[in-house]
């Protein structure tokens, strides 16, 4: 067995040199290697002794707490690692995993009946995938919590794209790119849900792009209109002729969609899911 020592810091905030040779015992039965373990246990250094219990719903939020000291501090690859490495330790206190821990937490409080209604949204009237109904309310219940305080009361209407920016720069700005946007697409997607539901919800938020730029440090920022082009296109008048049809639906797909030049010249009339609300972009050669 090898003995990781860590520096003495006053206060007694230091774990116990017995609680880190049992986790580097555990890491090493687990198969994984050296390096990985220095790593992982470099990053609890520090942290105070956890509680001394086998209550998983204690220890989860001495993980939480530790998660959130460590995102004030790390850079977002290392908080990564730290956020495996305190997912492990859970494992070794509990044999439990965190993420099955989270997921039977979060089941228990006043959005569950709501969020239920979601899924079956997502799966009898989407038809969406166990795995994306899975994130969308998983993703959608963390929106809730940020910012909903009691849903008896709640205005759906009052919640603004605003809100959704807001909640993802505070709670989750440890996402990558590509988690902003499947949260991002669960949250408006639930918005959708409560429109279904004859619910008032507010426009901006159902406008929420569903991909996030991810545009490097010294590239060049594509150019968008101001918001004077945007007014002066809103109040063009199209002829009423087919082409005039056509002209005003190909703005649509570029201003409210997104879509790129080829994505709208190749789109088909079959490619438009109007029960859904959706449209397929298919790639076509």
């Amino acid at each position: 067995m090898v003995i990781i020592f860590l520096p003495i810091i006053k206060g007694g905030r230091n774990m116990y040199q017995t609680t880190i040779d049992q986790f580097y015992d555990f890491l090493l039965a687990q198969h994984h290697g050296r390096t990985t373990i220095r790593g992982y246990i470099r990053t609890i250094s520090g942290l105070e002794e956890p509680p001394d219990t086998k209550n998983p719903a204690m220890l989860l939020k001495y993980v939480d707490n530790a998660l959130q000291e460590k995102k004030e501090l790390l850079s977002h690859s290392n908080f990564v690692t730290a956020r495996a490495s305190l997912g492990l330790f859970f494992f070794m206190m509990t044999g439990l995993q965190i993420k099955d821990f989270r997921k039977q937490c979060m089941a228990l409080d006043q959005y569950d009946s709501l969020v239920r209604q979601y899924a079956s949204y997502c799966r009898d009237f989407l038809n969406l995938t166990d795995a994306v109904i899975e994130a969308s309310v998983r993703e959608t219940k963390l929106f809730l919590r940020a910012t909903v305080q009691d849903l008896g009361c709640v205005v759906w209407s009052s919640i603004t794209a605003a809100a959704v920016t807001a909640y993802l720069a505070k709670e989750r700005s440890n996402l990558c790119t590509s988690s902003i946007g499947v949260t991002v697409t669960a949250i408006r997607r639930f918005f959708r849900f409560l429109q279904h539901n004859d619910l008032m919800v507010h426009a901006s938020i159902l406008k929420l792009p569903l991909a996030v730029p991810n545009w490097n440090k010294n590239s060049r920022l594509p150019i968008t209109l101001t918001k004077e082009n945007q007014a002066q296109l809103a109040c063009h008048v199209f002829p009423d002729t087919p082409a005039g049809r056509r002209d005003r639906a190909i703005l649509l797909c570029f201003a409210e969609l997104g879509l790129r030049c080829n994505e709208v010249a190749n789109l088909q009339l079959e490619d438009i899911e109007w029960n859904r609300g959706t449209i397929i972009i298919p790639f076509r050669t």
